[in-house]
């Protein structure tokens, strides 16, 4: 019996879904990109948010179901509520030399609300935020997607330190990204709702 289940469960699992094994696609917004403003050496371009190498890390992200108490005579019934979302998405990438991508991220904030300048690049939410980005879940074989999620009207909150110091050898300094985001949908559910159900380049 107990060979027959360990054979059930190398069946059923085959080669398991690694944590390893993903992708981060990030679309460039439309203000920033399109922003003359260059405060860190260049404006922000699409080629900037080629992050599927040097993303570091991500997450799929998690979404829950309220609950109502209704009550009768002493009796309690538990019907759903609400759909909600953590609406905060964390991103994590290496840093390279010339900070090319921090500085990117930097643009955008600074997009959002420079604060030396007392001003605001963006005329209304949409000039700030990118329509979508999609992490997936990659197959261990032949790396095909087995699962997509697409996060909508997607923007930085914040960017996290990046700590130097003399004892840091052997290492590559990185830093991470909050971002905060209306929804998230699983593309291969609901592909016929999506705009675009392909990956973001």
């Amino acid at each position: 019996m107990a060979s027959s289940k360990v054979q059930q469960l190398k069946s059923e699992l085959s080669m398991g879904a690694r944590g390893n094994k993903y992708r981060i696609m990030l679309a460039a917004p439309a203000g920033p990109a399109a922003s003359s403003a260059k405060e860190y050496g260049k404006a922000i371009s699409a080629a900037d948010f080629q992050i599927d190498t040097i993303g570091k890390g991500g997450a799929i992200p998690a979404k829950t179901i309220g609950t109502i108490e209704v009550w009768t005579q002493g009796r309690k019934l538990v019907v759903a509520g609400d759909a909600t979302f953590e609406n905060t998405w964390t991103l994590t990438f290496w840093n390279t030399q010339d900070h090319a991508l921090r500085d990117a991220f930097d643009n955008w904030l600074l997009y959002i609300d420079d604060m030396e300048a007392h001003s605001r690049g963006a005329v209304n939410h949409v000039d700030y935020m990118t329509e979508k980005a999609q992490i997936h879940q990659l197959n261990t074989t032949d790396n095909s997607m087995m699962a997509q999620y697409e996060f909508r009207n997607l923007w930085p909150t914040g960017i996290s330190a990046i700590d130097m110091a003399d004892d840091q050898q052997d290492t590559i300094t990185e830093f991470s990204v909050d971002f905060a985001y209306s929804h998230w949908i699983r593309l291969d559910t609901y592909a016929a709702q999506s705009t675009d159900a392909n990956p973001i380049g």
